[in-house]
């Protein structure tokens, strides 16, 4: 009753329709529901962490793997589209980076991924991998620093910086193709809270 609630639902319409009939329509199904008043939901902040924090664990599986997490910011913060950037050039795709490098050229890994959790409050900018048998935890774990280190302190090329903001634009223009895909754009980013990143996003990542 407090968060889940017709005052706190978006409703998005997408596709070829009469607008009149659509509003005519919205007002006969939801307008005669009585709004409440919903509360604010506060989650407790979590600590800041001030060092790195470790965990091994054992476990009967086909492969070892390391992983490694940085704290991110939200959704609506500069840094989740460097996030969102960085995650593509290590690992988006076979000519990415960690593949390249990692799997290809030095066969470290059967498999390396980054990714970001893509929360609306403060995520995480995950880096994974599946070890081959040969290839210890700490060979993988000092592979993946090596990577990071290089992102860090190495410029990255144009073509390359290039070709990871055409992948993200094709993505956006093709998903509007889409009339689900713009229905829930439209929910999403008033979820959000600014509706001008619907249109806005490519531009974001252009001038990074």
């Amino acid at each position: 009753n407090k968060f889940y609630n017709p005052s706190n639902a978006v409703l998005s319409i997408a596709g070829d329709f009469e607008e009149d009939e659509s509003i005519r329509l919205a007002e006969k199904w939801f307008g005669g529901i009585e709004s409440i008043a919903t509360e604010t939901m506060i989650l407790p902040v979590e600590p800041e962490q001030t060092e790195a924090r470790r965990l091994e664990v054992t476990r009967p599986v086909p492969a070892s793997a390391v992983t490694i997490a940085f704290k991110m910011g939200s959704r609506l913060s500069r840094n989740f589209y460097d996030c969102d950037l960085m995650s593509d050039i290590l690992a988006g795709g076979t000519s990415a980076r960690l593949y390249q490098n990692l799997v290809k050229s030095r066969k470290l890994f059967s498999a390396v991924n980054a990714y970001i959790t893509g929360d609306m409050d403060p995520g995480l900018f995950i880096v994974t991998g599946h070890l081959l048998p040969d290839t210890t935890p700490e060979q993988g774990e000092a592979a993946l620093w090596d990577e990071l280190d290089k992102l860090k302190n190495v410029p990255v090329s144009d073509y390359e910086l290039n070709k990871v903001k055409n992948k993200f634009e094709a993505g956006v223009i093709f998903g509007e193709l889409n009339v689900m895909n713009k229905a829930m754009n439209l929910g999403f980013y008033n979820m959000l809270g600014d509706m001008t990143l619907l249109n806005g996003e490519i531009d974001i990542f252009r001038s990074i």
